[in-house]
């Protein structure tokens, strides 16, 4: 097992003008077989709630919901003909989910279309994973509708559990192990070049410049 932190940081959109940075405390635990040779069985990644959903939520916005149904349109047509909708109605049937179900991606979210959204021009073995209605997908699995409610416990172990929580006290982090960060935010943007100011001149022969705008750090606060 191994804790440590990441960071995020998402630019400038509708919702959020300033942008949002947010870090967390994550772990992974890696399961191999070095005999004969090494090979990877299992990754499991740790990821608080309030990450996960501080994530998601920035991802709220209509150019994220366009892409989705655009994606669908252009590489699942048997999917969005499944549901009986046109490009429109996709987005409308997309603006009544939420972005997230308390932190859970795989039931019937916006999070988990744009998940599988990305893996779609790929595999389109995702297809079926962003219809509204249940599809079963070529594996007779169906997804993106009811969560399988999985929690970290089922995953990692006490011990584990326990050494991500003391590295996340060690760090500073509350209990939720995730917390807002300061990003360098520019000051007013000059639409064009500014006038050349003259240099002021003092009787000792030494020039005065006008101070030079720098970027400012602000916070955004999305963690309570």
């Amino acid at each position: 097992m191994r804790a440590y932190i990441s960071s995020a940081t998402t630019k400038p959109n509708k919702l959020n003008p300033q942008g949002v940075c947010f870090e967390w405390v994550t772990g992974l635990t890696l399961h191999y077989t070095i005999n004969p040779t090494f090979l990877m069985k299992k990754l499991n990644l740790f990821f608080p709630i309030a990450t996960t959903k501080a994530v998601f939520d920035s991802f709220d916005a209509d150019d994220v919901r366009d892409s989705v149904c655009n994606i669908m349109e252009s590489n699942c047509t048997k999917t969005l003909q499944s549901n009986n909708l046109t490009v429109d109605g996709c987005k409308d049937a997309y603006d009544k989910l939420n972005m997230t179900d308390n932190g859970y991606l795989d039931s019937n979210t916006k999070g988990c279309r744009i998940l599988h959204s990305t893996f779609v021009p790929i595999n389109t073995g995702h297809c079926p994973h962003l219809s509204f209605a249940e599809l079963v997908d070529e594996k007779g699995m169906i997804k993106c509708q009811k969560s399988k409610g999985r929690k970290p416990s089922d995953l990692f172990s006490p011990q584990e559990l326990e050494n991500i929580r003391t590295k996340g006290q060690d760090l500073g982090f509350p209990t939720s192990l995730s917390r807002s960060c300061t990003t360098n935010a520019p000051t007013k943007v000059p639409t064009k070049a500014p006038t050349k100011v003259p240099t002021k001149v003092t009787l000792s022969g030494k020039g005065t410049k006008n101070p030079v705008a720098k970027a400012s750090k602000k916070e955004t606060v999305i963690f309570n």
